[in-house]
């Protein structure tokens, strides 16, 4: 539980820091495109960037403001394949009080840090709400089954490592058993929630006790109160 919570506030700060720098961005965009002049420069160089594996180019581009003064400056956006070549005439937009802060005018020079933050915030504040969303739920369900659920032994199946969850390079170990209703015949299997450490050596024989609805056994929480704590 405390882990999902802190994936959650996790998510969602992440999220939030996103949303906020994407809003940010796009008003001083906003603001640069109001107050600045529109011209032409000339892509003089593509300088190379390296970051790791990965190898970027990023026009160097050359203009004249409307004093006649040549200005040099490089795009904050590179790309590989590169999206110019040398002597590509390109629009750029400046602001007379600061030439040297110049920028390419297309749109992903102008929007690319909006278009990429935006939705990356949304999309890790989905996924935050949605773990808390689960978390909530999941309290609810064993407060529910803590009032109301019955207490049943069932039959030790396995211990696995579920491999669809990763975690800091780990994965969780999962109890499963199996419990058959003699009222209707029915066989259930039940499984652990995550437990972050092997807990094989510390699973008495035979029977785990798992609480489960009486009216729906498929609501159910297996109990492992008999684990250590983890450390």
């Amino acid at each position: 539980m405390r882990k999902m919570k802190l994936m959650a506030i996790l998510f969602d700060g992440l999220g939030v820091v996103f949303i906020i720098i994407a809003a940010l961005v796009y008003s001083k965009t906003r603001t640069f495109i109001a107050e600045s002049t529109a011209t032409e420069g000339t892509v003089v160089e593509l300088e190379l960037s390296s970051s790791g594996s990965s190898r970027y180019y990023y026009p160097v581009v050359v203009f004249r403001t409307a004093e006649e003064l040549e200005i040099r400056f490089k795009s904050g956006t590179g790309s590989n394949p590169p999206s110019y070549r040398e002597g590509d005439k390109v629009p750029v937009r400046y602001r007379q009080d600061d030439p040297y802060g110049a920028r390419i005018d297309s749109f992903f020079s102008l929007w690319g840090l909006v278009v990429i933050l935006g939705p990356m915030g949304l999309l890790f504040s989905a996924i935050g709400t949605g773990i808390f969303v689960a978390f909530f739920r999941t309290s609810r369900k064993d407060q529910d089954l803590a009032l109301h659920g019955r207490v049943i032994h069932a039959d030790l199946l396995s211990v696995d490592q579920d491999f669809q969850v990763r975690v800091a390079g780990r994965r969780p170990f999962r109890i499963a058993c199996q419990w058959q209703d003699s009222r209707t015949g029915k066989v259930y299997v039940f499984q652990s929630k995550s437990i972050w450490f092997d807990p094989r050596a510390y699973i008495p024989e035979g029977k785990i006790p798992v609480k489960i609805d009486p009216n729906d056994p498929r609501r159910y929480r297996v109990d492992i109160s008999f684990l250590p704590e983890q450390g």
